[in-house]
């Protein structure tokens, strides 16, 4: 009897351990599929292209993108046309990158600069016209082989406009605009029809409004 209680006791300890032993093998090979496909705390080093070994075997890098270091940097010039500055810091093992500037009014820039292929680390810079003196925007760029970097969006105004320009630029326009007002008053106060006063009127408008804007670029030219 005992020794058949024995035997019982050995069998189910036997399973217990079994299930057990099972219990652990799966929940490694899950932790261990999970893992696979994924990449942590990997310090990228220079030029680097990174493998990894996934559920269905191993895939070709580059995993991670590493574009060349650089910074955006200050700019110079006169309302006309300004100089921006750049800086390219680290080819990441390189020896050919490119780089150029993007600029625009608004922070979402839309225009770019030439694309300059260098070799070597250093300051670069390239010059744009037809912005907004008032305010306007760029950045530096740069690629590799490896990838591509976006400098900081710097907001600029023009160095050397002058105080009375921002004043002119408001008033001519509010001027003109009530010239006309009063023409087209006059116009009709010698009985001229006043669809006919109001389309003389948007004539004049337009052909002031185009005149401002060549006087304030002709402004600009000659202060630059």
């Amino acid at each position: 009897m005992k020794l058949k209680v024995l035997s019982i006791r050995l069998t189910v300890g036997l399973v217990m351990a079994l299930l057990l032993l099972v219990l652990v093998a799966g929940v490694s090979y899950t932790n261990m599929l999970s893992g696979f496909g994924s990449v942590k705390s990997l310090s990228p080093g220079i030029g680097t292209s990174w493998w990894v070994i996934g559920r269905s075997g191993v895939g070709a890098g580059p995993l991670i993108s590493m574009g060349p270091g650089l910074s955006t940097g200050t700019y110079t010039g006169a309302m006309g046309s300004v100089t921006l500055h750049g800086t390219l810091a680290n080819m990441r093992g390189f020896s050919a990158a490119s780089v150029w500037f993007e600029w625009g009014d608004t922070p979402a820039l839309g225009n770019s600069t030439p694309v300059q292929n260098v070799g070597a680390i250093g300051v670069y810079t390239a010059s744009i016209t037809g912005f907004n003196p008032n305010g306007f925007y760029y950045r530096f760029d740069g690629s590799t082989l490896d990838g591509t970097s976006y400098g900081t969006i710097v907001k600029g105004t023009a160095a050397g406009i002058p105080g009375w320009y921002n004043i002119l630029s408001t008033v001519l326009p509010i001027v003109w605009l009530c010239i006309v007002a009063l023409t087209i008053w006059m116009l009709v106060s010698i009985e001229i029809p006043l669809v006919l006063a109001v389309v003389i009127g948007a004539i004049l408008a337009l052909v002031g409004i185009a005149g401002v804007q060549a006087i304030l670029s002709a402004i600009r030219t000659l202060w630059s």
